[in-house]
This record gives structure tokens, C-alpha cells and sequence, in this order.
């Protein structure tokens, strides 16, 4: 995964193509915050397994950023692919107001929003200390009185379904419906680097779709 991200920004970055700047540099965007969920999963899931160390001392004084941190970067990736699915349907539909500027546009709006969406999880826990048998200071994690509450547990199981299922999903399936006709129609017309574009954004799409229903469902 960090791999292919990292040769995505090189290609991307580095390689000249004739493909919209905007499409592109949202391509590159994407590739950057998959890359810090993918760190973000590491340090929360796996290294924790890995270093007994990490697992007593780090882990349990990072754990209430990291947390809210791997939900803020996951929420940013998947409405990064609706951006680029809304870039290519305005590039098809509506040149004129496309091709605006990746930042400012989409990315700006999508990062304030994810933040804002996951910003409650930032209290969800705290780490406390206590004295060990060796009279050594030994962190611990401990569940905030606010994440034990149970109408909270129903807001978030709703608003998860709601904004990263239900809303994001049917937004990409119906842009793409669009862009899809809009490509068909004009099949004979659609220069090639556009073709690659809609080929290219069909693809993370499905990635997304068969990536992130697990989750939702």
C-alpha cells in the first residue's frame, strides 16, 4: 500500500502527462492521505503485536490522538475519491468550472470537514498513569465517561452509516452513472488522456466500494 502510493506521487508529481492538473493533483492528494491512514492503522493495529515495548509505554500515551487521527485520514480518503468523481463529472459536464485548483477546491473543504465529522472521537479517551509493582509510572489507557455514553454510541454508529456509507457511495454511483454516459456519448470524440481519466477513476471507485463496505455495512 505505501508503496504504491509513494510510486503514484512520483508518477504523478515527477511525470509529465497530459491529463487535467486538478484530476491529477487530487490523484496525488489521495495517494498522500492513504498513506498517513495506512501509518496511522500501522502504529494502532500492528505494532502493538510486534513490540512489547511500544505496546506498554508508547501505545497507551498515543492512543487517544491516534485513534481520532486514523478516523480523520480515512474519512479525508474517501471523500477525496468523491472530489475527483465531481472534478471528471465537471470536466465532462461543465468545463468551466472545473479545473479550479485541487486545494483550495476540494482538498481544504474535505480535511475541514473530516476533522469537524471525527472531532468528538478526540475525547472518546485519556491515558492516566499509575504505580507499577516496581514503583515505576506505567500509562494506561481508560475510556471516557463521554465514549461510555450510550446515546453517543448510537450517534455514532448512525452518522457512520450515514456519512461514510449511505451519502459518499451513492454520490460516486450516481456521478458515475453520468460521467459514463456523458462518455459514451461522446465516445468518438474523448480524446485519450480523458479516456485514461474516467478508466482511472472507475478504478479507485471500485477500490473504494470493495475497500470501505465492510466497514459501513
Amino acid at each position: 500500500g505505501l508503496l504504491g502510493n509513494t510510486a503514484c506521487i512520483f508518477l504523478f508529481k515527477f511525470r509529465k502527462m497530459k491529463m487535467n492538473p486538478t484530476f491529477t493533483n487530487l490523484i496525488i492528494w489521495l495517494a498522500v492521505i492513504d498513506s498517513l491512514f495506512l501509518v496511522f492503522v500501522l502504529l494502532t493495529f500492528s505494532l502493538p503485536s510486534l513490540s512489547p515495548q511500544y505496546k506498554e509505554w508508547i501505545f497507551p500515551i498515543i492512543l487517544p490522538s491516534l485513534l481520532p487521527l486514523t478516523s480523520v485520514t480515512l474519512t479525508g480518503s474517501v471523500y477525496c475519491v468523491v472530489a475527483l468523481a465531481l472534478e471528471r463529472y465537471l470536466h465532462l459536464t461543465r468545463p468551466d468550472w472545473g479545473n479550479k485548483g485541487s486545494f483550495f477546491g476540494y482538498i481544504l473543504p474535505v480535511l475541514a470537514f473530516s476533522v469537524f465529522y471525527n472531532g468528538p472521537k478526540f475525547f472518546e479517551f485519556t491515558t492516566e498513569y499509575s504505580l507499577d509493582e516496581n514503583r515505576e509510572m506505567v500509562p494506561h489507557v481508560r475510556a471516557t465517561e463521554f465514549r461510555k455514553n450510550v446515546d453517543y454510541s448510537f450517534y455514532v454508529l448512525g452518522s457512520n452509516f450515514i456519512f461514510m456509507g449511505i451519502l459518499p457511495f451513492t454520490i460516486l454511483i450516481s456521478l458515475n452513472i453520468v460521467i459514463s454516459r456523458r462518455v459514451k456519448q461522446y465516445f468518438t470524440t474523448v480524446e485519450v488522456p480523458d479516456q485514461s481519466m474516467t478508466l482511472l477513476l472507475y478504478c479507485i471507485v471500485l477500490v473504494q466500494l470493495g475497500c470501505h463496505s465492510p466497514r459501513t455495512g
